[in-house]
């Protein structure tokens, strides 16, 4: 039996060869390591380079933390069940998906809904994961600043989302 995925992503009872383990667990133990996977390489930034990497966890939001070691259980049996991730997260409130949807739907917003959002913007952004924010809310603020789709406020979540990059060179 051989799984498709690069042995990076291999769960670790694959890796030990430990096949009687598989059938005791539940249909979700596969996809909860998957979702563990997942989380690292999103709050790090990067893809990841080694398997011992998901035991890095400097990056992980204090509140997914225990939700996120349970996912990586070594015991597929015991493994979170991901829906329940999602159901009961507060990170999957999905600030990310709103934030992205607002700044796509910018020209069809009026003044008022603008000065708001921007206002609160800076807040809402400490609660992302930085890749998501300078790769994809940062161009798409300063893309509405350009365009003049975004009032002046918007140059101080600007500002916030880019603190971090390096400086040109």
């Amino acid at each position: 039996y051989k799984v498709t995925l690069p042995d990076l992503y291999e769960q670790e009872e694959y890796r030990r060869g430990d096949w009687a383990s598989i059938p005791e667990g539940p249909p979700w133990a596969v996809d909860a390591w998957g979702l563990g996977c997942l989380i690292q390489e999103v709050y790090r930034g990067v893809p990841l380079s080694r398997t011992d990497q998901l035991r890095e966890t400097d990056h992980i939001p204090q509140v997914l933390l225990k939700d996120y070691q349970k996912l990586l259980g070594s015991q597929p049996a015991r493994r979170y069940n991901p829906k329940k991730l999602v159901e009961n997260s507060s990170l999957f409130a999905n600030k990310l998906v709103e934030t992205i949807t607002f700044l796509d739907n910018l020209t069809l917003k009026d003044s008022i809904e603008k000065e708001q959002f921007f206002r609160h913007l800076p807040r809402v952004l400490e609660g992302l994961a930085k890749a998501p924010v300078e790769k994809k809310i940062l161009p798409q603020i300063c893309e509405s600043l350009v365009f003049a789709t975004a009032p002046a406020l918007a140059v101080s979540p600007m500002l916030h989302a880019a603190r971090d990059l390096p400086d040109a060179v």
